[in-house]
Formats: C-alpha cells, sequence, structure tokens
C-alpha cells in the first residue's frame, strides 16, 4: 500500500483569489490589523494558522487567544460563504480531483489522505462544496500546526498507525500493524505551491506539483520534476505518482526544523 497526500486550496480546488481575500478581510476584521504582505512566502508558517499567529505577534505584540482563533475561523467560513454566495464559480472542483481521490481509495494500491495548511472547518466545507466526500479520509489541517511539515506527519500518522506524535515514521514501517493495517512502502505529497515541495524534501517523500493557473515555472523553478495541471486523466495522474513515489524515509522521532529555517 502506498499513500498519497494532498493540499486542498489550489491543488484539489479552485479557491486561491477568493480564499486569499477573505482570510485577509477575516484579519481586519478580527484583529484590526490591514497593509500586511499577502505573499505567503513572506511568512514563516505558510499556513492558515501560521499567518495569524505571525501577524498578531508582530503587529499587536502577543499571542492570538484561542477565543480570537475560534471567532477567526469562523468569520472566516462565514465570508467565504458569503462570497460563494455572490460568485458561485469562486470555489469549484480541479477537473478530475474528485475522480482521481475515489480511484485511489477503491483501487487497493493507494490510500488517500488530506494535508492542508488551511483550517479545518473551512477545508471540510470546500471539500464538500466541490462534491467531494471526505468521509473517512484521514485529514490534518492548520489547526493541528503552524508548521506545514508537522501537519504532513501528522496525515500520515493518522492514514497509518501512529498512536501518539513523538512515534516516528520508521517505527510504525518497522512493525505496527495496528490501526489502518500495514503502513504505507512509499509516499507522495500532492500540492501546488514550493513550500509543499520544500515540506515533502524534508520528509524524503514523492512530490507531485499541481498547477492549476497553467504556470508550472514556480514549481519548475522549484525543482519539482512532475507537475500536472488538472486530474482530468486520472491514469496520468496515478502514474506521476507512481513516478514520484520515494521509499519511506527514515525519519527522526521529533519534529523537523520549521519552515521558516535555514535546514
Amino acid at each position: 500500500m502506498n499513500l498519497a497526500l494532498f493540499d486542498i486550496d489550489g491543488t484539489l480546488i479552485h479557491s486561491t483569489p477568493v480564499d486569499d481575500r477573505c482570510y485577509v478581510q477575516a484579519v481586519a476584521d478580527v484583529f484590526r490589523i490591514s497593509g500586511f504582505s499577502t505573499d505567503w512566502m513572506d511568512y514563516p508558517y505558510s499556513t492558515d494558522s501560521g499567518i495569524v499567529a505571525h501577524l498578531v505577534q508582530e503587529h499587536l505584540g502577543r499571542r492570538p487567544t484561542q477565543l480570537e482563533l475560534e471567532q477567526f475561523q469562523g468569520h472566516f467560513l462565514g465570508l467565504l460563504k458569503a462570497a460563494v454566495q455572490r460568485e458561485p464559480g469562486a470555489i469549484e472542483e480541479v477537473p478530475g480531483a474528485a475522480r482521481l481521490v475515489q480511484s485511489l481509495r477503491d483501487g487497493g494500491r493507494w490510500q488517500a489522505a488530506i494535508a492542508t495548511g488551511t483550517w479545518r472547518r473551512s477545508a471540510l466545507w470546500k471539500l464538500g462544496l466541490a462534491g467531494m466526500d471526505a468521509t473517512g479520509l484521514p485529514l490534518a489541517t492548520a489547526n493541528d500546526a503552524h508548521d506545514r511539515v508537522e501537519i504532513v506527519l501528522t496525515a500520515i500518522r493518522r492514514a497509518i498507525c501512529m498512536p501518539t506524535p513523538a512515534a516516528s515514521v520508521k517505527a510504525c514501517h518497522l512493525g505496527c500493524h495496528g490501526g489502518r493495517g500495514v503502513p504505507p512502502e512509499r509516499i507522495v505529497y500532492v500540492g501546488d505551491a514550493p513550500w509543499d515541495l520544500r515540506a515533502a524534501r524534508r520528509l524524503g517523500i514523492g512530490f507531485v506539483g499541481v498547477a492549476v493557473d497553467g504556470n508550472l515555472k514556480p514549481l519548475m523553478d522549484a525543482g519539482a520534476e512532475h507537475v500536472l495541471t488538472d486530474f482530468d486523466a486520472t491514469n496520468r495522474a496515478v502514474a506521476l505518482l507512481e513516478k514520484a513515489a520515494c521509499k519511506l524515509a527514515v525519519l527522526a522521532t521529533t519534529a523537523p526544523p520549521p519552515e521558516g529555517s535555514s535546514g
């Protein structure tokens, strides 16, 4: 069994422009912060939780409270829903994405999971809106960690058999047969941004890039070898997963360095 981990925004779903607009508005409404960079590459952690934590620390000199984070997530989701009511096509499936995920779930050779830098509530809502059934899919989101590497690790743990965050992928691979069964031989992360590629590299797993706007250059410049513009051809997408798949790397029992580090 192999494991394919999918990002959501810009990967399975066309949503990035409206998502960015609503995120900026939610920051302004909840925290009264404006005029900040919307180039998410500028932030130590390019995730919903990591960006808002950085902004609140930088502009307000403190960490956001749990209540504020809950308010932010609810308000952000409300803005997304309102935006879709005004513009029904603002969030939609990347062609073939639902079919690919379902094919992997039905095929027996691959298992599918979600590892996304967006909030859990908005992630589930967007998947549903795009016609994707997330029932039973292992899921890790920005609610689990700021660092995308830790999000991906959490999705791996939930997809296989790791009982604790401290357990290593190697330990599970070498003998744990609980949870969902035999751990995967190979793992591939599917994402649309250079930070997704960096996370895959730091974990020693395969990577397939997705450029839904047709601009392959950012991912290719970052070193991505396999890039798709959609998932219409399911067989081709699966073939790229097979090419990108790596033997399971030996991972440390602690999280790798954070996204913003030089490691």
